[in-house]
C-alpha cells in the first residue's frame, strides 16, 4: 500500500522536474541570499539575466535611434539608447545616463528629445550620442516647411497666464501654480513635465492656447485644466494625472480613454 501511495507522486514530480528543465525562464535562490535568474529566447541564446553575476557583464556597444527619422519644422522625437553587453544581452539607457550632441544649429536637444527648430531647407543632420565611454550616431532628415501653424485656428493668445510662474532651481525649468513645471524654450516653445513639447502663443491672462505635435490645438487655463479642448475634433478631454508615466486622457465626447506615446 506504501508503495502504491508514492508511485503516483513520484511520477508527477518528474513530470513537473521534466518541465522546468525545459523553460525558457530559469530562476534560482537560497532562503537569505540574493535572487538570480536567466531569461533564454526559444532558440536557448541568452538575452538577460538578473542577479549578482549581471552586474559582471561589460558594455561593447551602444545602439542609439530616434521615434521619427524625418521632422518638419517644430516637430519633436524621442532618442532612446540603450548597451549590448559582452553577455549577450542588451540594457535600456535612462535619458540622463546618454550625453546628445549635434553641430547642428536647426536642433534642439534637451532631456532626451530633439526639437527641429525653424528650417529653410530639407537637409540631412547627425545626432552623437556617448554613455559608458562608447558612442553612437543617429542621422534624421529635417524637411523644409512648419507645422505649428494651423490654418483653420487663428487663436489670438500670449503666454501671459504663465508669467507668474516661478523659476526652478534647475536652469530654464519653471514651476506654474496650475500647470506644473515645465522648461522654458526658444520661440514660445516649453516643454511640460507630462505633455513634452508645446508651443504656446496668446494674451489672455485667463487661458492659453497651446499646440501639440500629438493633439494639435488644445485649450486651457488656471481653473479648466487638466480639462482641455482640443480643436480638431471640437472635444474635451481630461487628462488623467494618476496615470502617469502612462499618458492618458479621457474624452469627453465618446466616453473612453485615449493613450498617447
Amino acid at each position: 500500500m506504501f508503495f502504491l501511495i508514492i508511485r503516483p507522486i513520484f511520477v508527477i514530480f518528474s513530470l513537473a522536474l521534466a518541465h522546468l528543465l525545459h523553460a525558457q525562464v530559469v530562476n534560482e535562490g537560497v532562503i537569505g541570499a540574493p535572487f538570480y535568474g536567466v531569461t533564454t529566447d526559444s532558440s536557448l541564446s541568452l538575452t538577460n539575466q538578473v542577479g549578482p553575476y549581471a552586474d559582471f557583464a561589460v558594455p561593447t556597444k551602444l545602439n542609439a535611434n530616434s521615434e521619427s527619422i524625418s521632422l518638419l519644422s517644430g516637430e519633436f522625437s524621442k532618442l532612446e539608447a540603450s548597451l549590448s553587453l559582452d553577455d549577450g544581452t542588451i540594457s535600456t539607457l535612462s535619458p540622463k545616463k546618454v550625453l546628445w550632441t549635434s553641430t547642428s544649429e536647426e536642433l534642439v536637444l534637451k532631456d532626451g528629445f530633439v526639437t527641429a527648430k525653424n528650417i529653410s531647407k530639407t537637409t540631412r543632420v547627425s545626432i552623437s550620442a556617448s554613455a559608458e565611454g562608447l558612442s553612437a550616431i543617429v542621422f534624421i532628415r529635417l524637411e523644409a516647411g512648419t507645422t505649428f501653424s494651423d490654418p483653420t485656428v487663428s487663436p489670438s493668445i500670449s503666454v501671459d497666464v504663465l508669467s507668474d510662474s516661478l523659476e526652478m532651481t534647475q536652469p530654464g525649468w519653471k514651476k506654474s501654480s496650475w500647470f506644473g513645471n515645465y522648461f522654458q524654450g526658444a520661440n514660445n516653445w516649453i516643454h511640460h513635465q507630462f505633455h513634452g513639447w508645446l508651443y504656446a502663443d496668446g494674451n489672455d491672462p485667463s487661458s492659453i492656447w497651446l499646440w501639440s505635435p500629438r493633439q494639435k490645438w488644445l485649450w486651457t487655463g488656471p481653473g479648466i485644466y487638466p480639462h482641455m479642448f482640443r480643436n480638431q475634433d471640437g472635444t474635451w478631454i481630461y487628462f488623467i494625472v494618476q496615470a502617469i508615466p502612462e499618458k492618458v486622457y479621457y474624452n469627453q465626447t465618446t466616453k473612453s480613454l485615449e493613450r498617447t506615446e
